[in-house]
């Protein structure tokens, strides 16, 4: 993996030739996905950044991928993708060839991909995938003669990577989930942070644990001082603390930030000390005497501080940008933009509106000049969704992400940005939103569980009767076939006697179903459908069908309606999903899908593995059990009936074979 100097020339040489036009290209057409036209929005920054040793880039880790910069004209230059989920900490090697990625979700590696990438730092391809086991990855670091690579991983461990083979050389064990990981400057010791405030030094040739820190507070970022006597660490509890490197002993302890620190830096000649906070600043210290030196303000959390290799220039990353200070003055040099927590928008139905999202606001602006028209406030949480009415006579926002803060959805006058009206139901953030193609509808989807129709436009006359519309809605679905089969036996005259024998039977339910708008989309008019029936009902209804025998292609239309219907409430695999809401106190549901009937139960669990509650659900049928109605309850009690107290637990889903588990948090 690495290259000699000769052949680091050569690439040097011919990029040279080319890379003014392959720079040339905004950022919007980087590493577009198939079919896309371009991307608006770099993502939110959802790590660290880094400076190349050399000092011609700066890396930013982002919830869409690696960002790279030109250190002298501040530009964007190259987007990385290939992580499956956001990019948590990025690390160059010393020789500024190779990039060092990681990536994961802690606990749940069916949405993080828990792997380090390795990648040309020059042509920007992918070299290498290296594996970290099950709880995400945090940090990376290069050992300082660029030989072995730390990946501080979220299951306990720290693994060590040979970077010209990849092979594994080694894995640390015995602590809680690693958040941070620095080699010193000599390469002789690995230090590790923890998030059970503990920190290690290691033995960086045999791996042998050296000294252990307590108190380094939680998740804390780490960094040894240039002349290996000092390691640097910061934690929840608003302090720097200052730890001898050789015996483990603390030296000082810097105070003065008013919330928990995130991260740590030295400069290179070691002079100073930089911490980013919670507080929005960032704070020079002097790396000798303790002493605070200067306070820089930021716009928002401070998640990342990084000095460039001269020391000139000291760079902060916040949740939406990239600031870039003078080191020496203080003063702001340049803001990298385009980074958010958040991106959505909505074209008007002519095009010649569009609607975005930012914060808890919503803009109109004018696709043609690109000027805003208008900036509607009221929401007074984020705006999660945006939609405009069929006629672009109206746009709808839906807000909330925390509970009982907004959950509303609120409909604006597009000409003249007036807010007319507030809906309110949901209980919990109101996450997507969608009207009927005539508008008289709106469809509003919440985290509470629910989706919530809402009528924007009264009914301007009576439909007209349409066959096998049983409850006279206008359209013929789900319902009406609820409606028959809630009637099945009845002699009383109503429309549920499509027949018109006298008798409601399963050949009136037949005949409903065939005027479905057509057999594929028919099952699928509702997302109700999961809570209206079961595949057990379907599997009764075309056993019964299917018995009468008869040729009508009405008759067999509507078989043929019943069995994608059944098809559609079969799931195609048996899945544990997550439990809603989560964390939660003090009632929780947990939802699942079973693929075939047997017997089901849900054991929970605590952190030391002892059973806390079981839940014998039974033998239930093949189908989807993810509303509050058929998701499994848990009322946050144990077997006594005692309530249980905060923290992390784990549930798992025994279904015949399959078995699985997940994690959930009681939060008081």
């Amino acid at each position: 993996m690495k290259l000699t100097q000769f052949s680091i020339l050569i690439v040097l040489v011919i990029l040279s030739l080319f890379s003014l036009n392959l720079f040339a290209q905004s950022y919007t057409q980087f590493s577009l996905p198939d079919g896309a036209k371009a991307r608006f929005g770099k993502g939110y920054i959802s790590g660290n950044v880094a400076y190349s040793p050399d000092g011609t880039r700066l890396a930013v880790a982002s919830s869409i991928g690696i960002w790279l910069y030109d250190t002298a004209t501040h530009q964007e230059v190259a987007l990385l993708r290939g992580h499956q989920w956001i990019v948590t900490c990025v690390a160059f090697s010393p020789d500024s060839s190779i990039l060092a990625s990681g990536s994961g979700d802690e606990g749940d590696t069916a949405i993080g991909d828990s792997t380090v990438r390795l990648w040309d730092a020059v042509t920007g391809e992918e070299k290498a995938i290296l594996t970290a086991g099950t709880g995400g990855v945090y940090d990376v670091a290069f050992s300082p003669d660029g030989g072995t690579l730390a990946g501080a991983a979220g299951d306990g461990t720290v693994q060590l990577w040979d970077t010209v083979t990849g092979q594994q050389k080694a894995s640390l064990r015995g602590m809680d989930a690693v958040q941070f990981v620095a080699f010193s400057p000599d390469g002789s010791t690995l230090a590790s942070a923890s998030r059970d405030n503990t920190g290690r030094l290691w033995d960086a040739v045999t791996g042998q644990s050296k000294a252990t820190l307590t108190g380094t507070g939680y998740g804390s970022s780490i960094a040894f001082s240039p002349d290996d006597s000092t390691l640097a660490s910061a934690g929840e509890n608003n302090t720097v603390e200052l730890w001898d490197a050789v015996t483990g002993q603390s030296k000082a302890t810097l105070t003065g930030h008013t919330n928990a620190v995130f991260s740590v830096a030295y400069s290179p000649d070691g002079r100073t000390l930089a911490s980013g906070s919670r507080d929005k600043t960032v704070r020079l210290w002097d790396a000798v005497t303790g002493q605070p030196k200067t306070m820089l303000t930021a716009t928002g959390w401070v998640f990342s501080v990084a000095y460039s290799p001269d020391g000139r220039t000291l760079a902060s990353g916040s949740g939406g940008e990239v600031r870039l200070w003078d080191a020496k003055t203080g003063q702001l040099k340049a803001t990298l933009t385009g980074h958010s927590w958040g991106a959505y928008a909505a074209f008007s139905p002519d095009g010649s509106t569009l609607a975005t999202v930012e914060g808890r606001k919503v803009r109109l602006w004018d696709t043609v000049t690109g000027e805003e028209k208008a900036t509607l406030r009221g929401h007074t949480d984020w705006v999660n969704s945006v939609s405009f009415s069929p006629d672009g006579s109206m746009v709808a926002s839906g807000s909330g992400r925390f509970r009982d803060i907004d959950n509303t959805v609120r409909l604006w006058d597009t000409v003249t940005g007036e807010e007319k009206a507030i809906l309110t139901g949901h209980t919990e953030g109101v996450n997507s939103i969608s009207f009927s193609p005539d508008g008289s509808t709106l469809a509003s989807g919440s985290s509470d569980g629910t989706i919530l129709l809402w009528e924007v436009i009264p009914a301007a006359s009576e439909p007209e009767k349409i066959a096998g519309d049983i409850n006279g809605d206008g359209v013929v679905n789900i319902f009406d076939l609820g409606f028959v089969a809630s009637l099945f036996v009845r002699t009383e005259p109503c429309d549920a006697d499509v027949h018109g024998d006298g008798l409601i039977i399963i050949f009136d339910l037949v005949l409903v179903a065939s005027n479905f708008g057509n057999t594929a989309a028919a099952p699928l008019a509702h997302r109700q459908i999961l809570s209206t029936f079961t595949a057990a009902d379907v599997e009764r209804w075309l056993t019964q069908a299917e018995q009468m025998a008869l040729a009508d292609p009405a008759y067999l239309r509507g078989i043929a309606v019943l069995e994608q219907l059944l098809s559609v409430l079969t799931p195609k695999e048996t899945i544990l999903l997550s439990n809603y809401p989560n964390p939660f106190n003090p009632e929780t549901w947990i939802p699942y899908h079973l693929a075939n009937a047997g017997d089901v139960r849900i054991s929970i669990y605590d952190t030391n593995g002892a059973l806390v509650r079981q839940l014998d659900l039974g033998h239930q049928q093949a189908g989807y059990y993810t509303n509050r109605n058929r998701a499994a309850y848990w009322d946050g009690r144990n077997e006594f009936g005692e309530q249980v107290a905060s923290g992390v637990y784990f549930y798992y889903l025994f279904a015949g074979d399959y078995s699985a588990t997940r994690r959930l948090v009681i939060l008081k």
